[in-house]
């Protein structure tokens, strides 16, 4: 959502002309380009600096490559435009929101400011990639461009937990299958020494495979790497796989440390292979989302000790604590009376709402009564469901995208839901507008209910005040 949602904003009165604003984001979706050269030099600019991460390869090679564009304008740009569109709000999460299951844990993004929604500890956007120590800047660094705030805020891989060594797979299926076809014809001495170690990373496990590799490297870096090679076959056939992995790594560093002394006396330079391998050893640290921590010795006793000691903090997908942004919007200041949630989760469509049940009553935030026998029906959902506020809780309209009025039945809901999966990249134009439309029915044939909950909204309001 993100994605679309910052493609958007590129226009300062898209939401005047919503019609056209889309035709044109379908229209960059099907026609638009970006070529792995560019995802290249992208990643060659972006690994000099000292957050670089696993997120920067994400939002170059498969953001960018998705939305055919790398959008390098800042969120901060639109804090001077008027209220014509939706104020927008980015989410994510702290990497190590598990050991602080609350205040530390959800993350929003707004043209005028960043941080955590429920410490209420924020500072200006244009400030969050800065180091900071003690509440003060101690280096002011550029703004984090919108390619890199998707790459963070879409980083659905980042919580190897969660998601597991499959996910660190089929990044490495990503970089075999379409980076290395367009390098295979490269026969420079930069890409005969990274060559072997990308194949390396694809046949760790395999003893027939890796071993050639491990020779090959060998005499190709042996004796031209500090005089120091860090492994042989020997210890290589001897290892096990957590043992490669940390052999892979120190393979990695000594290739670098050789490639570095080869452009520097005027070698090939070769912009894919060189990214190949800075993404090779962002695997082994599964390192996402790293941003200077502003929270850094700050010595306010309402935050926990390790957030104000810790330099760097690591910033990934929302999606993965709660996927519908609830938390930023039930903050106190927002005050508001009404929510419509607009839900597009591949599984259970009920999901988000019973984790904003649960957020809500940890944070002791006000929020409506949630009926659980009215959303039993996970498999045929309604398209329009409301549960009305009180007192100072808002009211909330909760819309699964697929649901018995816009799809004839229980199958077609769940060949819907399989065909628009969340590992899915790219779509054609087609189905990019099957898709709308189908979201442009949930509001059509609910446009007179939902005006009607704004009137009810407005009333409560008036009557609190």
């Amino acid at each position: 959502m993100c994605r679309c949602m910052s493609s958007l904003y590129r226009d300062p009165d898209w939401a005047e002309k919503v019609p056209a604003a889309v035709e044109k984001v379908i229209d960059r979706l099907t026609n638009g380009c970006v070529t792995w050269e560019d995802v290249a030099c992208r990643l060659r600019s972006a690994e000099e600096e000292e957050d670089f991460s696993l997120t920067d390869v994400w939002a170059a090679g498969v953001v960018a490559r998705s939305v055919r564009e790398m959008d390098t304008r800042h969120l901060s740009e639109e804090a001077t435009r008027g209220p014509k569109n939706p104020y927008p709000i980015y989410s994510a999460v702290n990497k190590d929101y598990d050991k602080h299951p609350g205040k530390g844990t959800w993350f929003e993004f707004t043209p005028h400011e960043a941080g955590y929604s429920d410490l209420g500890a924020f500072v200006p956007t244009a400030l969050l990639r800065s180091r900071f120590w003690g509440g003060h800047v101690e280096k002011e660094v550029g703004e984090m461009d919108m390619l890199r705030l998707q790459g963070v805020c879409g980083s659905l891989l980042g919580d190897p937990e969660l998601i597991g060594e499959e996910l660190r797979k089929m990044i490495w299926y990503w970089i075999e299958q379409h980076l290395s076809s367009e390098v295979v014809q490269c026969n420079c001495s930069a890409c005969e020494v990274i060559r072997p170690v990308v194949d390396l990373k694809g046949c760790i496990w395999d003893d027939e495979l890796s071993l050639p590799l491990i020779r090959v490297l060998e005499e190709k870096l042996g004796d031209k790497v500090d005089g120091v090679w860090p492994v042989g076959p020997e210890t290589w056939k001897n290892a096990g796989l957590k043992d490669r992995e940390v052999l892979l790594d120190r393979i990695c560093s000594a290739a670098e440390t050789w490639l570095v002394d080869q452009q520097d006396n005027g070698g090939p330079k070769c912009n894919i292979m060189w990214v190949m391998l800075k993404i090779l050893k962002k695997l082994g640290h599964w390192e996402w989302g790293t941003v200077s921590n502003f929270l850094h010795k700050l010595q306010n006793s309402e935050i926990p000790v390790d957030m104000q000691d810790k330099e760097k903090m690591h910033l990934i997908d929302a999606g993965l604590f709660m996927n519908s942004p609830y938390p930023p919007v039930l903050r106190q200041e927002r005050e508001v009376d009404l929510i419509l949630s607009l839900d597009f989760s591949e599984g259970n469509p009920f999901e988000t709402l019973t984790k904003a049940v649960k957020y809500s009553e940890a944070m002791k935030k006000p929020f409506p009564v949630v009926d659980e026998s009215k959303i039993k029906d996970v498999y045929s959902p309604s398209d329009f469901y409301v549960f009305e506020g009180t007192g100072s809780a808002p009211t909330v309209i909760h819309m699964p995208l697929f649901n018995i009025h816009n799809c004839k039945d229980k199958k077609d809901i769940s060949r819907e839901r399989a065909e628009y999966s969340t590992f899915r990249w790219e779509y054609t134009a087609g189905e990019t507008k099957h898709l709308l439309e189908k979201a442009a029915a949930n509001i059509r044939n609910n446009k007179a209910n939902i005006l009607s909950e704004i009137e009810k909204a407005v009333r409560r309001r008036q009557q609190r005040n």
